[in-house]
């Protein structure tokens, strides 16, 4: 069976573009989040997908059913692909956290093998998810195209997984956009990337350019 992995983010939302910290916490898409879910859905309209499987979040879950909505593809919640989950940080503007919380938050972003949250979920409990879904589900479904709709941090961890990256680089690589699509192929049990955090289809800019506030 020769699987192939669609790894996409949730579009933009409010709390991205006022900053806000999200976690598991949810706000809405707003109207250029909508768009950007279109945006895609137009681009992957000759791309054969069996199934999505999403965050059960709803900023991920409604981009999901942009995507599904001419495909009349099965969405399948699935609880792993959650965000990293933040605690009391969840709702609160990265600009307060970063003077209240300095060195766990500058950890966070630039450090994250020394990360230490203060009452939320490690970078390690969110690899040890990305891992169990990889492995119950990726590598065990009958799908051979899967699409999969999921958050910043969370899609970072599962490349990270899969790659089988340290966690010292688990913010190298590119970027992972509102409604970024990165592809990759399933080969003799390994995913093989060949691209990563694509925004091609983009027909004007987002407003909201960076890693906090999902994520």
């Amino acid at each position: 069976m020769n699987k192939r992995i669609y790894l996409v983010r949730h579009g933009e939302t409010h709390w991205n573009t006022a900053r806000r910290i999200q976690g598991q916490l949810n706000s809405p898409l707003t109207d250029t989040g909508i768009k950007q879910a279109n945006w895609l859905a137009e681009s992957l309209i000759d791309t054969r997908i069996d199934v999505i499987y999403s965050s059960p979040l709803g900023r991920a879950y409604k981009t999901a059913q942009i995507i599904a909505k001419d495909k009349n593809i099965p969405i399948i919640k699935k609880d792993e692909l959650k965000e990293l989950y933040f605690g009391s940080w969840e709702g609160q503007l990265k600009d307060e956290l970063s003077q209240k919380y300095s060195k766990v938050e500058y950890n966070l972003w630039n450090a994250p093998h020394k990360y230490i949250p203060t009452d939320g979920e490690t970078f390690e409990e969110l690899l040890s998810r990305s891992k169990i879904f990889f492995e119950e589900v990726i590598l065990k479904t009958k799908y051979e195209n899967i699409l999969i709709v999921s958050h910043a941090i969370m899609l970072k961890g599962f490349i990270n997984t899969t790659q089988k990256n340290d966690l010292i680089d688990f913010w190298a690589g590119p970027h992972i956009q509102p409604t970024s699509l990165t592809k990759a192929k399933l080969v003799e049990g390994d995913l093989i990337y060949e691209v990563i955090g694509d925004i091609s289809h983009y027909k004007e800019k987002s407003s909201f350019n960076g890693w906090f506030s999902d994520d």
